[in-house]
């Protein structure tokens, strides 16, 4: 879809259309556009919020969603737990790879506290697994949270 078009879309009161141009902005890669994300951050839709965090972090990678994406689910976390969910899942993959132990960390004690959705537990299990960069071998079945391979990697990067 056209810049003009997206923008316009934008500012529609169809919630769908709204919606698909959120999504659309971070899937056709219109970095251009991302400044017209950060108002769907704090709107009242959770999931305007949740797919303005996606867009912005999984697909643009902008520079300031990493930071903004952390504090949606880690310090001031949002009211919506898909919205936390998909803040999780866009800041895991800055660190995608990078075996950055402090994110890891974050991610462990996101699995280790059982009054969080398993939901939240299996987006944090699969942050986990793209920044630990645990070779596929050890997965047994992805999707569902391995707490023996949790504990494992915490135990190899000194997260006990």
């Amino acid at each position: 879809m056209a810049q003009q078009s997206l923008t316009e879309a934008l500012r529609s009161s169809d919630r769908l259309k709204v919606m698909g141009a959120i999504v659309d902005i971070g899937k056709e890669s219109h970095p251009e556009l991302a400044r017209e994300l950060f108002p769907f951050l704090t709107h009242p839709d959770p999931d305007y919020r949740s797919l303005a965090i996606q867009s912005l972090g999984l697909f643009l990678r902008h520079p300031d969603a990493r930071d903004i994406a952390f504090k949606m689910w880690a310090v001031e976390p949002d009211p919506d737990s898909e919205v936390c969910e998909a803040a999780i899942s866009a800041w895991s993959s800055y660190y995608d790879g990078t075996a950055d132990r402090w994110a890891m960390g974050q991610l462990v004690a996101v699995l280790r506290d059982r009054s969080l959705p398993k939901s939240t537990h299996r987006i944090a299990y699969i942050g986990l697994l793209g920044v630990s960069a645990v070779p596929r071998s050890r997965i047994k079945v992805l999707g569902l949270v391995d707490r023996d391979l949790v504990e494992e990697i915490a135990r190899e990067h000194g997260l006990d």
